[in-house]
């Protein structure tokens, strides 16, 4: 048996390749997609109707032992962040959206702020984008790029200590969520804004290649 677990598909712009597209996903005896839009492109494409829509697998963790355990910790108002370098769009002028974000919540909350690299490796890393992003900040030293903690369940449980998640990224998105804290998200693909929308909450995802915000 062959299974096409979870995946994000399309919009798919090349119809050229539909064909073979098409071909490819008639073997599977599975195929799960976890937003409606890729829901309704591959049912579209393959005519199946026998593709499911379900939840992010990373919501099987909800009920392992330890997650969303309330820890003490100190009392400033802390926010996790994750951004990264989206090169379909205008990066300066995403970036700036998100550092007058930054600085207004800094102002309002005296906050500081946790930054979550989700690439790691020799040639993709978010950390060097991150780092550099710091240094635009006056309040840098209110800012800390975290270390990727062993193991998935000690992420999310971290990326949830914290009284407000920041993402331009799908599955931080879903970590805020797992923990029930407050989120703002902005999209640059389809599953973000998916997500939102199939939880009722499409007004806190904003298209970062749209949005202006006036700090």
């Amino acid at each position: 048996k062959t299974a096409v677990f979870s995946p994000s598909a399309g919009p798919f712009k090349k119809k050229i390749f539909n064909i073979i597209r098409k071909k490819t996903l008639q073997y599977p005896d599975l195929i799960s997609t976890r937003d409606e839009i890729s829901f309704n492109e591959l049912t579209t494409l393959t005519s199946r109707k026998d593709i499911l829509l379900a939840s992010d697998s990373a919501f099987l963790l909800l009920n392992r032992k330890g997650m969303n355990s309330v820890k003490p910790r100190d009392t400033r108002y802390r926010v996790s962040v994750s951004i990264g370098r989206h090169n379909n769009y205008d990066v300066e002028k995403y970036i700036n959206v998100i550092r007058l974000l930054l600085v207004d919540i800094y102002k309002e909350k005296n906050a500081v702020f946790y930054f979550y690299p989700q690439l790691y490796g020799r040639y993709h890393s978010d950390s060097g984008f991150i780092a550099d992003f710091i240094n635009t900040l006056s309040f840098k030293d209110r800012c800390f790029i975290k270390d990727f903690p062993e193991g998935v369940e000690r992420l999310i449980e971290s990326w949830g200590d914290a009284d407000l998640g920041v993402t331009t990224r799908y599955h931080p998105l879903i970590f805020s969520v797992m923990n029930t804290i407050p989120f703002i998200a902005f999209s640059y693909e389809h599953k973000q804004t998916a997500f939102c929308r199939t939880i009722g909450m499409k007004e806190y995802c904003l298209d970062i290649s749209n949005h202006r915000f006036q700090g």
